[in-house]
């Protein structure tokens, strides 16, 4: 269905010319079948899922290599593109392998432009807050906050890499369920509204609220001034993906 989700995001693209989007690649992908889709102005970037990865194991234990091809790399990296990655491991940002790729690939095309989604993968803060030290200062790396419902991991990665390099995100369509999620150590569960025990009434509001609440106390943690946070709701987006405010 990777070409049918493709036209259709094409579609709705000319249908909203102030928006722009990314096409899925594949881990097969040459850089001329991903030439090929680039046919609308509009996109500007790639995304890729651990579902597509050449792997025997569980996709959700693929590295990053398996299921993006370097090939999308190269064509950012000539374009100036975005490639966003819904990174995988239980450890997320602090697995060895993980970082590895990211420091060599960044540096390797410094003219892509990475986004790591989720705070990269931060639902359990601590394989963010404290692997997330060791990007600072690449260029090229940026991070966005969709579905992020905890306020430590939000501050540490704007201190970290600074309000210019992280944007808010909301994860639609996900983001209207009533859910959030606890976290302890590397590990996290989300907790929805449905799977609550009988007789507790404890309220669990929409996640894109949640979310929402989570960066205003990560704003007044480190002070956030007003156009700091107008860089991270969407000076910095416009900027990355080439828009004219």
């Amino acid at each position: 269905l990777r070409k049918e989700m493709n036209d259709w995001m094409n579609q709705e693209l000319y249908k909203a010319p102030d928006c722009v989007g990314a096409v899925y690649v594949m881990p097969e992908d040459t850089v001329e079948d991903i030439e090929a889709m680039l046919t609308n102005p509009q996109i500007r970037g790639f995304k890729c899922y651990h579902q597509s990865a050449k792997t025997d194991g569980p996709t959700w234990l693929a590295e990053v290599s398996q299921y993006l091809p370097e090939t999308a790399w190269e064509v950012a990296n000539e374009r100036g593109m975005s490639i966003t990655i819904h990174m995988v491991k239980d450890k997320a940002l602090a697995d060895e392998k993980n970082m590895a790729y990211y420091k060599e690939m960044t540096a390797k095309y410094p003219n892509a432009k990475l986004i790591l989604a989720h705070c990269a993968r931060g639902f359990a803060s601590w394989t963010t807050i404290e692997a997330v030290r060791q990007l600072k200062g690449i260029p090229n790396i940026y991070y966005d906050m969709a579905a992020i419902c905890d306020a430590a991991v939000m501050a540490e990665l704007i201190r970290q890499a600074g309000p210019d390099h992280v944007m808010w995100g909301t994860d639609y369509a996900i983001d209207r369920c009533h859910a959030s999620y606890m976290n302890t150590g590397e590990s996290f569960r989300w907790i929805y509204k449905h799977e609550l025990p009988e007789g507790i009434n404890f309220p669990i509001c929409k996640m894109v609220l949640e979310s929402l609440f989570s960066f205003k106390k990560a704003s007044l943690i480190l002070d956030l001034t007003r156009d700091e946070i107008e860089q991270i709701f969407y000076r910095t987006g416009y900027r990355l993906f080439g828009l004219e405010e």
